[in-house]
């Protein structure tokens, strides 16, 4: 049982998650929203999709996000995808390769399981606290936040306050960037914290102690506000291909 906790935490709709994965500074992930097609089942998406194979060309990571608790307008899509790339050079050289790739049809294939939107957003991931996560599981249970920065606060300010918290909680951290897509901000005036547990059992054990009184996020940190963050949201995340996040 961990013996810290995490935030109320919550989305952005495009997280950042951690561990080993997240230690790579130049880490960008794109975020794609999906609605799973008729006949199939969220199980099955995952269960096929994690089947399939993942060539040379494919993203560093693949992950699906299920949305459990939404804050703010009601999603019109079922999961996102979220892929990480080394960086954007990675990015163009492996969608240039799979969009000139000739792929013939063997089977399923992606379409067949949701229909996905062309457009995506871009995010830079900046690593906070590593922590253990999908342990003994593939599946496991994260919060997000989205925070709008404050006077002279900089998103590495957020990340050594992501930092700080998610070791109080004992939890994999990161902050995310919007850099490109997705409604207009002013300058890097928002970020998104994400907090990733290490199983399901830790998210619970986790969120009974900060009710308890037990553990607080905030241990340690100044005074002030820094940012000003919604009161999260909570997904299941669903690894699908490499990575440890």
């Amino acid at each position: 049982m961990k013996n810290l906790l995490l935030i109320s935490t919550v989305l952005s709709l495009f997280l950042g998650s951690s561990s080993a994965f997240s230690q790579q500074t130049n880490s960008i992930i794109r975020m794609t929203a999906c609605n799973i097609n008729p006949g199939f089942s969220m199980a099955d998406v995952v269960s096929i999709a994690r089947d399939m194979p993942w060539g040379e060309n494919s993203p560093n990571a693949i992950f699906f996000r299920e949305p459990v608790a939404y804050t703010g307008i009601t999603p019109t899509w079922d999961f996102l995808v979220a892929a990480y790339y080394n960086g954007y050079a990675d990015m163009v050289l492996k969608r240039g390769a799979l969009r000139r790739l000739d792929v013939g049809r063997i089977g399923l294939i992606g379409d067949d399981l949701a229909t996905c939107s062309t457009l995506g957003r871009i995010n830079d991931v900046h690593p906070a606290n590593p922590g253990i996560i999908f342990d003994d599981t593939e599946t496991t249970l994260m919060t997000t936040r989205t925070c709008e920065l404050n006077g002279d606060t900089t998103p590495q300010d957020a990340v050594a306050i992501a930092t700080k918290m998610g070791a109080n909680l004992d939890v994999s951290s990161t902050v995310t960037v919007r850099r490109y897509g997705g409604p207009a901000i002013s300058g890097n005036s928002q970020i998104n914290m994400a907090f990733v547990y290490s199983d399901p059992a830790d998210f619970g054990e986790t969120l009974d102690l900060i009710t308890g009184g037990k553990i607080s996020p905030n241990t340690g940190l100044d005074s002030g506000t820094p940012m000003t963050c919604n009161n999260g949201s909570m997904w299941v995340t669903h690894r699908i291909h490499g990575g440890d996040n």
